[in-house]
């Protein structure tokens, strides 16, 4: 979902970024690209990093790191820094693909989690809450596009910071703890009455 709103948000907000700062066609497909290039960083980067620190605490920071890269992009007073918010954004959300993935196979069980492996389909969902943003900031602020770029980001800053907090509760991953011989942690997280 993340994923589709990011992209989408970017598209709404992008033809108002270009007719206030009045970027050339070469900066834009930069900027377009940084979210890619990110993601793919961060793809890199996830899998093996969560293997290294835990499922949880990758899925966290992914979070503040697309927090990090919407305020950055909101806060751009030119081609450099929305160039760099959105890289950040798209390693966010990079790294979140394979963390997410490994973390759901791992904490549900076996049927369940092969239904859950669906969830590739919500990134219509996260073009619809763009489009909602859109209507919404339009009708709200007509006329005023650089207001209405820096909402699209705040929207998009917002959206993970939610993820963030309900992830705050979700246990560490129990065949990631027993894998590293931490028993009593693993217990734990299976049944958190288990003292």
């Amino acid at each position: 979902m993340l994923d589709g709103f990011a992209i989408f948000v970017l598209g709404v907000a992008m033809p108002l970024i270009i007719a206030e700062f009045h970027f050339n066609p070469d900066v834009v497909g930069l900027i377009g690209a940084s979210l890619v290039l990110g993601a793919v960083f961060g793809a890199g980067i996830g899998g093996p990093t969560a293997d290294h620190l835990g499922r949880k605490p990758l899925m966290l920071a992914d979070m503040i790191i697309i927090c990090a890269g919407a305020a950055t992009s909101a806060l751009a007073k030119g081609p450099a820094m929305l160039f760099i918010g959105q890289l950040l954004v798209g390693v966010g959300i990079g790294i979140d693909f394979p963390v997410s993935s490994s973390y759901v196979s791992e904490v549900l069980p076996k049927r369940q989690s092969c239904a859950i492996d669906g969830r590739y389909d919500c990134v219509p969902v996260g073009r619809h809450v763009t489009r909602g943003c859109d209507h919404a900031g339009a009708a709200e602020k007509r006329g005023q596009r650089a207001e209405l770029a820096a909402s699209s980001s705040r929207a998009k800053a917002s959206l993970p910071f939610y993820f963030f907090l309900l992830r705050l509760s979700a246990p560490d991953s129990p065949h990631w703890l027993l894998a590293r011989g931490r028993f009593a942690e693993a217990a734990q997280a299976f049944h958190p009455d288990y003292a």
